[in-house]
């Protein structure tokens, strides 16, 4: 009873740690921003919108359902379920630890919750830890022999991220190990319900943008940048270092295992190793799928408990241990980026960050307001965050747009508009469209302006 009672306290105390950071927007991703807009207009028109494609219907939904609540956009509450979003998912997955008598389940819980790509993501209104608890919920139900509300739970993780489909496979293998009497049944049933509700929650994207909502845009980042999204970006610069040295002095013996663990589960119907081999599956589909389209290292959020799973199971227990308390600590110690290295961890560094943009979205759009000309502003992903801050009344004169391409800036040029961009956004429309605003007669909003923080 004391251990069920130390659980509660524990999953409390991880929705409490989310509290200082609730408040700072909507988050440090222009995506988080475009979250609450949708809901807004959601709410306020009763059509739907995409935040962007292919679309993320539960939490669009749900955060429109909930402006509708509270009658205003609110960055503390639309965060606030985010939070308990990741709370729930510290709790299910440390009883799917101890379903796997695993002593330190609560520490491996905490390892998944304050694994830094994690907590930076529970505090905003982004969508990943959404998806990540719903896929450990279908996980922990599955594994409990309840393999419809495990399907529930697998559509609910689809309709909040499209790419949790990626978990059908892997989790219709893990019934068929479970050995029940009519597996083939059990699996349709399983792939009939959680694809029939995914689907259903994007019926209305498909009503409203059609087929092709399934397409993707985006340039292939650096090699560079894809190694530091894949370490750094999720387990925190401590995390990474500690985690890179025990997988390269452990391999051997982490690969042996693996292949005695396939072994014993052929031989052995009732093992509860499928769950480690599925782990490995789940990992390296997952990663794959990053490396297709690896523009943010959130995108991994997913493998995160397999790994922590994997690792639980073959690794000496002190090591486990002193794994978990490095990625706990990656957290709130030692930032590394392109251009900065702090002392502060990665939540703090994004908390900042977040803050920072705040002030100068006041200040683009003080100066803004003020203008008394016809104006073009190209603020690029900038754009949602300034959307939601606009005064209810804004100026007539200002028109702003995310970027622009040359023959579609003549018109306006040609109107007698004068042109700003924001910081950064001269560089990111030369890369994007190929030109120089500047060369445009365009100018700064701010002129001379030199900042750390950039979208």
């Amino acid at each position: 009873m004391h251990k069920r009672l130390l659980l509660l306290v524990v999953t409390f105390f991880v929705f409490c740690s989310r509290l200082p950071f609730l408040g700072a927007g909507y988050g440090n991703d222009p995506d988080a921003w475009q979250m609450a807009n949708v809901a807004r207009q959601i709410a306020e028109t009763g059509e739907y919108t995409a935040s962007r494609l292919p679309g993320y219907p539960l939490p669009e939904l749900t955060y429109s359902a909930l402006y509708l609540l509270i009658g205003k956009e609110n960055p503390f509450i639309f965060n606030c379920v985010t939070a308990l979003m990741s709370a729930s998912a510290f709790l299910i997955f440390s009883l799917i630890l101890k379903k796997f008598r695993a002593k330190d389940y609560i520490l491996g819980g905490l390892a998944l919750v304050f694994t830094p790509v994690i907590f930076i993501n529970s505090t905003n209104s982004m969508d990943y830890v959404w998806a990540l608890t719903f896929i450990l919920a279908s996980t922990f139900f599955i594994l409990s022999d309840k393999t419809l509300i495990g399907a529930v739970f697998l559509g609910f993780a689809i309709g909040s991220r499209i790419t949790s489909g990626v978990m059908l496979l892997p989790l219709a293998f893990l019934i068929i190990q479970q050995g029940e009497k009519d597996n083939f049944r059990t699996i349709v049933s399983f792939f009939s319900a959680a694809c029939l509700i995914g689907a259903l929650f994007f019926v209305p994207v498909f009503l409203r943008y059609g087929s092709g909502f399934l397409t993707s845009t985006g340039n292939y980042p650096p090699f560079l940048w894809i190694v530091y999204s894949a370490s750094v970006g999720v387990w925190g610069a401590i995390g990474s270092i500690i985690l890179l040295l025990i997988i390269a002095t452990q391999l051997g013996t982490l690969v042996r295992h693996v292949v005695n663990t396939i072994r014993s589960n052929n031989n052995n119907a009732n093992s509860d190793e499928p769950i480690y081999i599925i782990s490995v599956s789940i990992v390296l589909l997952y990663f794959i799928a990053f490396l297709i389209l690896p523009h943010d290292g959130s995108y991994l959020i997913p493998i995160v408990p397999f790994v922590i799973l994997i690792l639980h199971r073959f690794l000496p227990r002190a090591r486990f241990v002193f794994l978990c308390l490095a990625i706990i600590l990656s957290s709130f110690l030692l930032t590394v980026e392109k251009d900065k290295i702090a002392l502060v961890g990665p939540v703090f560094n994004d908390n900042q960050e977040r803050l920072e943009k705040t002030t100068y979205v006041e200040r683009y759009l003080s100066i803004a307001e003020s203008l008394d000309h016809e104006s073009l502003i190209i603020a690029g992903p900038w754009l949602p965050q300034i959307v939601t801050m606009l005064p209810e009344d804004p100026s007539q004169l200002v028109e702003y747009v995310y970027l622009i391409e040359e023959s579609a800036l003549q018109p306006y040029l040609d109107s007698g508009y004068w042109v700003y961009y924001l910081s950064s956004q001269r560089e990111l429309t030369i890369d994007y469209h190929g030109y120089d605003l500047e060369d445009k007669g365009a100018s700064p909003l701010v002129p001379g302006e030199k900042q750390g923080v950039k979208w």
